[in-house]
């Protein structure tokens, strides 16, 4: 890792990333096992340290090492989390930080991640389509959390102990978060005044609703190819890569651009070799 050193694992797994030059972790990535992750930056009620500890990035490439399944690496983050912390410069030439939150999916599963400082929670998906889009996105809807969590925002006066805990109503502080959007609720890829997270799940509902089964690959090509609502950044921030993944028990089937502006990237197909042809790639 760029600032810290953690303890090797007994066992680790392939691993192909999509990383900036400067950095060790990564944005997103896929393990030969055919779990995959995703980070996005979020921000929270106690500011995010400078102080060098583990990067989001850092925990994406090390769960994809150490996780033969999304359920496995979940606890792989919860583990790290505790152990070493979050934080330091997330910037080649510049100290900002911020805090972590991740997609998680393999062939069986999908989980939603976010975190704060030392505190995280996690929710398995359920519906039909999920995304997130640099905001914390979890309300009272969760599977798993930091066992003192709950105990810390009664203390803070950030929760009153007695109502559901609503994670992004407590944490960003924002006491309209109100429910989680679910698969009924009325969305139109038309609508431009949406934010870009409202976008994407406008775009995912549109593209279920057309096929009984799955969104087609190319259907995500779309989206992540949408300049218009945000999801194709341009500007100072923009999309530095893309990734999409299609998850089986036989393995995973992967397209990049591995490089910015997907609106104007080709996506290439790569899979992981058989496993006895691995040492010669």
């Amino acid at each position: 890792c760029p600032y810290i050193t953690t303890p090797q694992a007994p066992q680790t797994y392939d691993v192909v990333l999509c990383q900036p030059h400067w950095m060790w972790g990564a944005e997103m990535g896929a393990n030969a096992c055919g779990v995959v992750v995703g980070n996005e930056a979020v921000w929270g009620r106690l500011p995010a340290t400078t102080e060098k500890k583990l990067l989001g990035m850092d925990f994406v490439r090390l769960l994809l090492e150490r996780s033969a399944t999304a359920a496995e690496a979940v606890d792989v983050f919860a583990g790290l989390l505790e152990a070493h912390g979050q934080g330091g410069p997330c910037d080649l030439h510049d100290a900002w930080s911020y805090h972590n939150g991740y997609m998680i999916a393999d062939a069986k599963e999908a989980w939603v991640v976010e975190s704060m400082d030392r505190w995280w929670i996690a929710q398995r998906i359920a519906g039909r389509v999920r995304n997130i889009s640099n905001g914390m996105s979890i309300r009272d809807q969760y599977d798993k959390v930091h066992p003192g969590l709950l105990e810390y925002c009664k203390q803070r006066g950030w929760w009153d102990g007695t109502s559901p805990f609503n994670w992004k109503a407590v944490i960003d502080n924002d006491p309209d978060a109100g429910k989680e959007a679910d698969d009924s609720d009325e969305v139109d890829i038309a609508d431009s005044s949406c934010d870009r997270e409202a976008k994407g799940r406008a775009w995912l509902l549109h593209f279920s609703e057309k096929s009984a089964k799955q969104i087609a690959v190319k259907d995500m090509f779309t989206i992540l190819r949408d300049r218009d609502g945000g999801i194709s950044m341009e500007g100072a921030f923009r999309t530095t890569a893309s990734m999409v993944a299609l998850l089986s028990p036989e393995g995973p089937k992967l397209w990049f651009t591995g490089t910015p502006h997907p609106h104007a990237s080709a996506f290439k197909p790569f899979s992981f070799p058989p496993h006895d042809q691995r040492d010669a790639v």
